[in-house]
Order: C-alpha cells, then sequence, then structure tokens
C-alpha cells in the first residue's frame, strides 16, 4: 500500500504558493512508482471521492492543471490553505459554501461619501456599497428580476452614495485610453473621478435560464476581463455575480469547470470553453478565491475584487 502520507508531510514543509514535482520526484518521495491510473486519468488527482488526493490536500495543497501536467509527467500543486500548510490546523477541511445573511452590522464601517467631497473612495469602501446593495435588496425592497434590472439597480445606489464621482453605464474601454484587446469591450459599471485619478469597473452576472456550464464560463471571462482592466491602470475591478438556481454552487458534478464554482471556490489557470467546439480558452494571470454568500429570498452572490 503506497504512503501519501510521506507527500502530504513533503508539501508541508513548501513555502510556495505553486510547486512543481515530477512523478520520478513524488515516486522517491512515497517510496515507489504512482500506479497507472495516475498517469493515465486526470480523477485520480481530484480529492472527490480518492482518499489517497485527500492525503496530500491535508498538507493545504491540491493538483491543479491536471491534464497538461499529466501528460509531462509531473505534477503541480497549488496551495489553496496557507493555514494547513503552516500546520495551524490538522487535517483536510474541504472548502465550503459559506451561507450568511448579509445584516446591517456587517456594515457598520462602511462610510458614506453623499455627505463628503469629491474624496478618494478606497477599493475596500467601493466593495462594501456593493455588499450594502445587497442587504438593501430585502431592507429596502428593491426589485431586481433580469440582469439590466441589476445592473441599473446598483449603478443607481452607487451614484446616490458616491457624490464627486461619475457612474455610467456599458462604457467603452478606449475611453479610458485602453489601448491593448481585451476579451471584452465595454464595461457594465464604471465609476470614476472626472480626473480619472481614481478608475473602478464592475461586470454583472445574473443568470436566469439555466445553461451551467456555459454561464460559468461567462463568469471566467468577466474575471479575466477585470484582470485586463487592472493590468490597464484600473484601481481596482469587480465581478459581481447573484443566481437563483442552486446548480451554479452545488451537484453531483465538482470536475471541469463546475469544480470552480462548486468545490474549490476558487478560479484560476488555463479553463476551456466547456461546451461546443471547445477551442475557446481562457488563461488567468491570478488565483481568486470568493464566498457564496446567501441573501434571504435564498439567491446567492459572490463578489471577487481584482
Amino acid at each position: 500500500m503506497r504512503s501519501y502520507d510521506a507527500l502530504r508531510q513533503y508539501l508541508q514543509k513548501q513555502t510556495d504558493r505553486i510547486v512543481v514535482i515530477s512523478f520520478a520526484k513524488i515516486a522517491s518521495i512515497i517510496g515507489e512508482s504512482l500506479p497507472g491510473s495516475a498517469c493515465d486519468h486526470d480523477a485520480w488527482w481530484n480529492s472527490s471521492g480518492h482518499s489517497h488526493a485527500r492525503k496530500w490536500e491535508e498538507s493545504g495543497y491540491k493538483a491543479i492543471n491536471i491534464k497538461s501536467n499529466r501528460l509531462h509527467k509531473q505534477m503541480e500543486f497549488m496551495q489553496f490553505n496557507p493555514d494547513l500548510s503552516k500546520h495551524k490546523k490538522d487535517g483536510f477541511q474541504k472548502a465550503s459554501t459559506v451561507e450568511i445573511n448579509i445584516q446591517a452590522d456587517d456594515l457598520s464601517d462602511t462610510v458614506s461619501l453623499a455627505s463628503q467631497d469629491a474624496s478618494p473612495a478606497s477599493s475596500s469602501l467601493v466593495k462594501k456599497l456593493i455588499l450594502d446593495f445587497f442587504e438593501a435588496l430585502s431592507t429596502q425592497g428593491i426589485d431586481v428580476y433580469n440582469e439590466f434590472s441589476l445592473q441599473h439597480e446598483l449603478g443607481v445606489f452607487l451614484r446616490s452614495n458616491l457624490v464627486g464621482y461619475k457612474v455610467q453605464f456599458e462604457r467603452n474601454v478606449s475611453y479610458f485610453y485602453v489601448s491593448s484587446k481585451t476579451i471584452k469591450k465595454e464595461i457594465d459599471i464604471a465609476v470614476f473621478l472626472p480626473d480619472r485619478s481614481e478608475l473602478y469597473a464592475i461586470e454583472l452576472k445574473y443568470p436566469r435560464n439555466g445553461q451551467h456550464p456555459e454561464q460559468m464560463f461567462s463568469f471566467v471571462k468577466d474575471i479575466k476581463f477585470m484582470e485586463e482592466l487592472k493590468k490597464n491602470g484600473f484601481t481596482n475591478t469587480y465581478a459581481v455575480t447573484l443566481v437563483s438556481d442552486k446548480l451554479f454552487y452545488e451537484g453531483v458534478s465538482v470536475s471541469d469547470i463546475y469544480r470552480y464554482f462548486r468545490y474549490e471556490y476558487s478560479v484560476y489557470g488555463r479553463i476551456t470553453k466547456p461546451t461546443g467546439k471547445k477551442d475557446e480558452v481562457i488563461v488567468l494571470d491570478g488565483v481568486h478565491n470568493f464566498e457564496w454568500k446567501q441573501l434571504p429570498d435564498g439567491q446567492k452572490f459572490y463578489i471577487i475584487e481584482v
């Protein structure tokens, strides 16, 4: 019986965010060669239903980019829980959906700019105002019934709380002198000072007609767009998704694109279009962790800040 405890112990000693280990190195660590299924099947490296994979995830690392690395006889491990890798916890704890009701107390340190002149809005304040908006959906009876209404109501809410800032819809990236090619051309909500010393972008998704893998890929596209704008000088950017269908955050399948939104709650690396010709690929620069937050009406949302 192979002992993957040795691999867990090896990874626990690592400090890098990404650790790449050849199959030969893994064999030397565990004391024997990997089985054929490790070389032939992606699923072998996935902890869903595989106790051996949960062993190394106890270290705080998980296998990523499995197919491409498997073909090169190596494996890439990404640190997903630094606390575990530093021995602050004993044993693997699967990432879980955070179900909370947004309460006014959660936003007690939100400073309203309505009574101020045009002073700089910190990125944390912009995010808190987005959270405040979701709290207002239930407490103030704001109706959101499709993606356009979400965009409109959030924009109006931001404008009422950010005096001195412009809040505009569907602004083309060229307006902000973005000359490099971006995955999308128009920003759902742009928030900025007239002198453009502060620039914020918000992309919104509110899928209403299923198509779960296709819509998940559109979530990824929004995140990539936010990365591109951040590279082009935006102060901060936000990908916001609201869903009413639980299949976006839970379900039987936790492989392929589903794993990011149903199991790992982290979006990263090379992601392939899940349907059709599957010839479209998005490569994310960063690792974007998020939480599904519960609303009183049963819907859930997340905010990814870039």
